[in-house]
């Protein structure tokens, strides 16, 4: 089992190949690279969320549905809780450490290298059931995550990104599916008929498949520009033991109890071992925590990662 697992996430961290050695030869630059992000976030990927969840989701089968947000968030708070009981004995050398220090505990990678991953392992429906989960993990970032960020105060304006693009996409489908239940309109009228709906859904679905490569790539690039420097401190290493193997098992043993089928509770499984947020290095920026320790345990985690995701997979699949 092991090793089919290495083989097969060695072939999606494989996809970052590119967007490493491009950044690295200055082919893409960081302006160009922001600019990709921005297509990939607001256009390639919410057509991905919009395609999947309409495609394999009836709206009675997506209310049904509602462990996979709430394990997605259980899984941050999982990480949180850890965090704090982590920062009850060891200190940092300011509060901006201590900050990254506790996020990188509580926010992972909820989404772009856990779906190509799912994908690879599971079907079509596994990755719209992952896809679904990330509306849990989105609520997390903008409460948990920036509540942690802001030294443990709200901010109001964090909830405006309750309305990115992304998300937009899920509220659409929702809506999508709600008009198809209340009308009695079967779904093969766009998913399987040759009518104009079928064929603006099957347009949105393959403008969506290029999320996975494109968002490896883009990963690539951005590990491609991590320091090295500061990959020696405590800080980073005990941020990546937690991250990769003491978080995941807890939160294993939580979303065991959850009411999941056995393909749900092998997506959330996906999740739970996942390392750091790419995005926590541009939210280290905004927020003004240390960026050293934070672009160094991106770097770590992800590393490490294509060691720990296949060994703790093999055993909790």
């Amino acid at each position: 089992m092991f090793k089919i697992l290495f083989f097969t996430i060695s072939g999606v961290f494989l996809m970052m190949l590119p967007g490493g050695l491009l950044m690295r030869r200055n082919i893409i630059r960081p302006e160009g690279l922001k600019d990709i992000s921005k297509l990939l976030v607001c256009a390639i990927y919410p057509c991905l969320i919009f395609a999947s969840i309409t495609r394999n989701f009836t709206l009675d089968g997506l209310l049904g549905a509602w462990p996979l947000p709430v394990s997605s968030m259980m899984i941050m708070v999982c990480g949180y809780v850890v965090g704090m009981l982590v920062c009850l004995f060891f200190k940092f050398k300011s509060d901006g450490t201590k900050h990254a220090f506790l996020f990188q505990c509580t926010i992972n990678n909820y989404s772009f290298l856990p779906i190509a991953i799912v994908a690879e392992i599971f079907d079509a429906q596994a990755v719209a059931a992952l896809i679904f989960s990330t509306l849990g993990a989105e609520i997390a970032v903008w409460t948990i995550g920036v509540f942690i960020l802001t030294g443990h105060k709200f901010e109001k304006d964090s909830l405006k990104h309750l309305l990115s693009p992304p998300l937009i996409a899920l509220y659409a489908a929702l809506v999508w599916l709600a008009v198809f239940y209340f009308t009695g309109t079967d779904t093969s009228v766009y998913t399987a008929n040759n009518s104009l709906l079928y064929y603006i859904h099957n347009t949105t679905e393959l403008i969506g498949r290029a999320t996975i490569p494109l968002a490896m790539i883009i990963a690539g690039a951005r590990l491609a520009n991590m320091p090295l420097g500061n990959i020696r401190s405590g800080s980073v290493w005990l941020v990546t033991g937690l991250r990769l193997i003491a978080i995941p098992l807890i939160a294993a043993a939580l979303i065991k109890l959850m009411p999941l089928t056995g393909q749900q509770q092998g997506v959330m499984m996906v999740v739970a071992v996942m390392p750091v947020s790419l995005a926590s290095s541009m939210l280290s920026e905004i927020y003004r925590t240390d960026d050293d320790l934070v672009n160094a345990t991106v770097l770590m985690t992800h590393l490490l990662g294509l060691l720990t995701i296949p060994l703790l997979l093999a055993f909790l699949l």
